[in-house]
């Protein structure tokens, strides 16, 4: 699973790294950077996401963690639908639909998994590209108009798959990672694969060492707290690839 994630570095930081070489505000009309440093998202806050808007330009816009489906009369689903299991996509009736249309890529340069100690005692590891380098994470979204009369409600999941080598001593789930250009890209405007193909496709396991993982601080389990401290190692190296 995912459940708290970071995104720690200016949009733009993102959007050169993934896109190197192009103008972002040509390409995504982004201009000026005003979200400030995220340490610790959580479910139902706002995050930010990359998609396709009705104008068929691809925008970053904020949606809420969480699937709200439009059918919904309450906001009570997001709690149990801010991850969504790759495996079961194309059986659930709320996520089988937007595969086809509704993909995004959700912002994050890091996220958090808890490894169990004991059935009391779990340890939590920030997970990181090396360099921490950012990354996206695939999603999908929907749009929902009951829930806050008036209002138009857009809401995201954050799609998972099986762990890899590097995770797997920390936790079973995985969010599906896109690391470049052309994978965000394939993603998000592919429409020739089947949605069986799609699928598959963005979630082959990473290669062995893609990903660091550093053992922090149980602060990080407070939704309250959001520093700095918070991916700050508690050993004097980081924990990868071993108990």
């Amino acid at each position: 699973m995912c459940g708290r994630f970071t995104l720690k570095v200016p949009v733009s930081e993102w959007l050169r790294s993934l896109f190197p070489g192009v103008d972002i505000a040509a390409r995504f009309g982004w201009t000026t950077d005003t979200n400030p440093p995220r340490y610790n998202i959580a479910p139902t806050q706002n995050i930010l996401t990359l998609h396709y808007d009705s104008t068929g330009a691809l925008r970053i816009n904020p949606m809420r963690w969480g699937l709200i489906p439009f059918w919904a009369d309450s906001a009570k689903s997001a709690y149990s639908m801010f991850n969504a299991r790759s495996e079961t996509l194309l059986e659930k009736a709320s996520f089988k639909s937007l595969v086809s249309a509704h993909r995004c890529v959700i912002l994050a340069d890091g996220y958090y998994e808890w490894k169990a100690i004991t059935p009391k005692n779990k340890e939590p590891f920030w997970i990181h590209r090396s360099g921490e380098l950012p990354f996206g994470m695939a999603g999908l979204w929907t749009s929902n108009r009951k829930v806050e009369p008036g209002r138009e409600v857009q809401s995201t999941t954050i799609i998972t798959m099986p762990s890899n080598d590097d995770t797997r001593l920390v936790h079973d789930r995985m969010p599906a990672i896109l690391r470049s250009e052309h994978e965000v890209v394939d993603w998000l405007t592919n429409n020739s694969l089947t949605p069986e193909d799609r699928i598959a496709k963005i979630t082959q396991p990473l290669e062995t060492g893609s990903l660091l993982l550093r053992s922090v601080s149980k602060e990080v389990n407070s939704v309250k707290s959001d520093e700095a401290t918070l991916i700050e190692p508690i050993a004097s190296v980081n924990w990868n690839r071993s108990p």
